[in-house]
């Protein structure tokens, strides 16, 4: 018999809806931003891929599509 003071065992509670973790919030915050930069980009016409060729080539001028090429490759 139930005392009253919470579920008993096995029953079943619902998972956290808002789970509040930094991990998670600093996740959100992150996605967020992300979108924005994207709609804004948007605006302009580019895709968030071009955008960051763009900046690659803003940040090293008189760079070689060579040098370019090596500095953007993923890493393995």
């Amino acid at each position: 018999m139930s005392s009253g003071t919470g579920p008993g065992p096995g029953a079943e509670t619902e998972p956290d809806p808002a789970p509040q973790g930094v991990g998670f919030l600093l996740d959100v915050a992150h996605w967020a931003r992300r979108r924005a930069w994207e709609a804004s980009l948007a605006d302009l016409g580019l895709a968030a891929p071009q955008a960051a060729v763009l900046r690659l080539v803003g940040a090293r001028p008189g760079s070689g599509v060579r040098r370019l090429a090596v500095r953007s490759a993923p890493t393995r």
